[in-house]
Protein backbone atom coordinates (compact mmCIF):
# COMPACT_ATOMS: atom_id res chain seq x y z
CA UNK A 1 0.00 0.00 0.00
CA UNK A 2 1.12 3.37 -0.92
CA UNK A 3 1.71 5.97 1.55
CA UNK A 4 0.19 9.55 0.52
CA UNK A 5 1.52 12.79 2.45
CA UNK A 6 -1.14 15.68 2.61
CA UNK A 7 0.10 19.27 2.45
CA UNK A 8 2.07 20.72 5.60
CA UNK A 9 3.40 17.25 6.35
CA UNK A 10 7.26 17.17 7.37
CA UNK A 11 9.04 14.50 5.57
CA UNK A 12 12.78 13.33 5.25
CA UNK A 13 14.17 13.27 1.51
CA UNK A 14 16.40 10.33 1.84
CA UNK A 15 17.65 11.44 -1.76
CA UNK A 16 19.31 14.79 -0.08
CA UNK A 17 18.80 13.74 3.40
CA UNK A 18 17.13 16.64 3.88
CA UNK A 19 13.68 17.67 5.91
CA UNK A 20 11.07 19.34 4.36
CA UNK A 21 7.40 20.47 4.68
CA UNK A 22 5.29 19.34 1.90
CA UNK A 23 3.81 22.37 -0.35
CA UNK A 24 2.37 20.64 -3.14
CA UNK A 25 1.54 17.06 -4.43
CA UNK A 26 -0.04 17.75 -8.12
CA UNK A 27 1.74 15.84 -10.19
CA UNK A 28 2.06 12.29 -9.86
CA UNK A 29 4.97 10.76 -8.54
CA UNK A 30 6.36 13.85 -6.98
CA UNK A 31 6.19 15.96 -3.80
CA UNK A 32 7.28 19.55 -3.75
CA UNK A 33 9.19 20.52 -0.44
CA UNK A 34 9.96 23.68 1.43
CA UNK A 35 12.90 23.53 3.62
CA UNK A 36 12.34 24.61 7.45
CA UNK A 37 11.99 28.19 8.22
CA UNK A 38 11.39 29.13 4.13
CA UNK A 39 13.45 28.98 1.29
CA UNK A 40 13.20 27.50 -2.30
CA UNK A 41 10.64 24.57 -2.72
CA UNK A 42 12.92 21.49 -4.25
CA UNK A 43 10.78 18.44 -5.91
CA UNK A 44 11.46 14.96 -4.57
CA UNK A 45 9.99 11.38 -6.17
CA UNK A 46 7.59 9.78 -3.96
CA UNK A 47 9.66 6.89 -3.72
CA UNK A 48 12.62 8.98 -2.40
CA UNK A 49 11.06 10.12 0.89
CA UNK A 50 9.61 8.99 4.10
CA UNK A 51 7.55 10.74 7.18
CA UNK A 52 9.89 12.65 9.54
CA UNK A 53 10.56 10.89 13.00
CA UNK A 54 8.38 12.90 16.25
CA UNK A 55 12.15 14.41 16.41
CA UNK A 56 12.55 15.67 13.27
CA UNK A 57 9.37 17.42 12.77
CA UNK A 58 9.96 19.35 16.67
CA UNK A 59 13.41 20.27 15.10
CA UNK A 60 11.68 21.43 11.85
CA UNK A 61 8.71 23.70 13.90
CA UNK A 62 11.65 25.17 16.17
CA UNK A 63 13.04 26.33 12.67
CA UNK A 64 9.65 27.49 11.61
CA UNK A 65 8.41 29.22 14.72
CA UNK A 66 12.04 30.54 17.30
CA UNK A 67 9.44 31.92 20.05
CA UNK A 68 7.61 28.57 19.77
CA UNK A 69 4.39 30.07 18.20
CA UNK A 70 3.47 31.27 15.07
CA UNK A 71 3.61 34.93 14.24
CA UNK A 72 0.31 35.05 13.19
CA UNK A 73 -2.33 33.86 15.19
CA UNK A 74 -6.41 34.12 14.96
CA UNK A 75 -8.87 36.05 16.97
CA UNK A 76 -11.59 35.44 18.84
CA UNK A 77 -13.58 37.07 16.20
CA UNK A 78 -11.76 34.43 13.41
CA UNK A 79 -9.88 36.91 12.03
CA UNK A 80 -5.75 37.07 11.86
CA UNK A 81 -3.70 39.66 13.78
CA UNK A 82 -0.20 40.33 14.47
CA UNK A 83 0.94 38.13 18.03
CA UNK A 84 2.08 41.00 20.20
CA UNK A 85 5.81 39.84 21.58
Amino acid sequence: MKTTYTRGAWLVDTQHNKVGRVMDAKLPGVYYLRPPGGGTEWSVPRNRVRAATADEAQRANAKEHPTGRPAFVGNRYGGIERERR
